[in-house]
């Protein structure tokens, strides 16, 4: 009798970001530690001497390196050649020089050694042997990895950190493995986003990064997860939508590589809205039980700086995303890297403390302002924007009013 797994609210479930079973491999396949291992690459210089990689080098100088040195330094290669014409492209657009970050360059190292084993022969059944023996010996609270799930990988990337440029740079990754991976070359690849607005920043950025349909040999389309539908309802009714509003998903034959950046409303599981988009994203993969596309299923890759947030709560999440993710720099990683905000709060209930406390506020951004303008070359140097303030109001009309309040502050302070 095969033995039943014990119920979530009997087992003490660890951390999400101490269950990320991916990560955990391909850390342990390169010395294990992970907070270590990207201090190691952070204090690696970027460039060595030609044909030197110190970061590679700061890797393998790691004890209990299980990968060949010489396995390690082709995949640097590789994909170091598909960030190469990425780069070029930007610099020519932007006049600025685009290097990889240190958690880029270990998020691009992972993500290829994934690909590879995906694309080795027998790699697959080794990788999920693998996987599951780790997966008994350090989260028995995790399901076990079945083949098919490993052609889904989730970077858990900050906001800021670069998640678009990692995107692009995964595209040239996969399409580069994906004939070893799938079997043929995918139809298309396939960009999902929550909002029309998201969908035109990455319109621009792909162009930045010279990447369009005839750069990557196949369709390249940019839509809105919220446009998409299944052929059919929960009552098995086929579903219809007016003509040039929404497409259906069993129009998009496959394989496809999927890539979805953010696309979620941040809700259970179990509602209706959130189980609606991911059956979307499942069935434009080719993962959906009940509505497959039509030919071989495909590849996707996940985006998001909330994955924690995400699954925090909900089971099924947690255990989607704790098997798929390959790679964590969420915020407290990038904030102790020194990148991020470093917010300081000023809160008063109280009327008359409420001026002074708007006027420490515009105090502060006019400081930062001074700082900006009285550098203006290291601001080009580092990329730096301008500063800017931003209030974030909860209502114009009702009780709270701190709109009007605003306002009502701003033009007595400007008078």
């Amino acid at each position: 009798m095969a033995s039943r797994r014990p119920a979530a609210s009997a087992v003490h479930t660890p951390r999400f970001d101490r269950s990320l079973l991916l990560v955990r491999h391909w850390c342990d396949q390169l010395g294990g530690r992970y907070d270590e291992l990207l201090a190691r690459v952070r204090e690696a210089p970027e460039q060595g001497a030609p044909g030197q990689s110190l970061r590679l080098a700061a890797v393998l100088s790691r004890a209990g390196v299980a990968l060949a040195p010489d396995a390690l330094a082709r995949a640097e290669r590789a994909f170091m050649a598909d960030w190469q014409p990425i780069a070029r492209a930007r610099e020519a657009a932007t006049g600025q020089r685009h290097a990889l970050t240190h958690f880029q360059w270990l998020a691009a190292l992972f993500v290829e050694l994934h690909l590879s084993q995906l694309a080795a022969s027998g790699g697959r059944a080794a990788l999920v042997q693998r996987l599951n023996a780790l997966r008994e010996q350090a989260f028995s609270h995790l399901p076990p990895v079945r083949p098919v799930e490993l052609n889904r990988l989730a970077l858990w990337m900050a906001t800021g950190s670069g998640k678009t440029l990692m995107l692009h740079l995964n595209v040239r990754q996969f399409l580069r493995h994906a004939r070893a991976i799938l079997g043929q070359e995918p139809q298309r690849v396939l960009l999902l986003t929550p909002n029309e607005t998201l969908s035109a920043q990455h319109r621009q950025e792909l162009a930045l990064s010279g990447l369009d349909a005839l750069a990557l040999g196949r369709t390249l389309e940019v839509t809105e997860l919220t446009k998409l539908y299944l052929p059919q309802d929960a009552s098995g009714q086929r579903v219809r939508v007016k003509d040039g509003v929404s497409v259906c998903t069993d129009q998009y034959a496959g394989p496809n590589l999927v890539l979805v950046d953010e696309g979620h409303k941040g809700g259970k599981s179990a509602s209706g809205e959130e189980s609606a988009f991911r059956e979307r994203r499942q069935a434009l993969a080719g993962t959906h039980p009940r509505f497959p596309v039509e030919g071989p299923a495909g590849f996707e890759f996940e985006y998001s700086a909330t994955f924690a947030q995400i699954a925090d709560g909900d089971r099924g999440f947690f255990d989607d995303y704790a098997r798929c993710t390959v790679f964590d720099y969420g915020y407290r990683r990038f904030h102790d890297d020194g990148f991020g905000k470093t917010p300081k709060s000023l809160v008063t209930t109280q009327q008359h403390a409420q001026a002074l406390v708007l006027t420490a506020g515009l105090v502060a951004f006019w400081h930062q302002c001074r700082f900006f303008a009285a550098d203006a070359a290291r601001a080009r140097r580092y990329r730096l924007a301008a500063p800017l303030a931003v209030f974030v109001g909860q209502s114009v009309t009702g009780k709270s009013q701190d709109v009007v309040q605003v306002i009502t502050f701003l033009s007595r302070f400007a008078g």
